[in-house]
């Protein structure tokens, strides 16, 4: 029974340790950083039965323009908030 134990760990260990060769960040881009880009927030309640109010508060992030600081790429992001 021990040695059946040890088998099925090993094996688990084996296939845990499954090397992975995509880069989620590469994967997925949630923020796509380009000037005139735009996200607006809607404002939620939620309490601890689940039930959703609105709050009636937007607020809002647009993208305006880009710079260049040693050589990497930052953006100007402004809102509302």
């Amino acid at each position: 029974m021990r040695k059946l134990f040890l088998l099925v760990l090993a094996i688990s260990l084996f296939a845990a340790c499954n090397k992975d060769k995509t880069n989620p960040q590469e994967e997925s881009n949630y923020f796509p950083m380009q000037i005139g880009n735009y996200w607006v927030y809607q404002h939620y309640n939620i309490d601890s039965l689940g039930n959703e109010t609105d709050m009636n508060k937007t607020d809002s992030v647009i993208i305006k323009r880009d710079t260049i600081i040693n050589n990497k790429q930052y953006f100007v992001l402004e809102g509302t908030n």
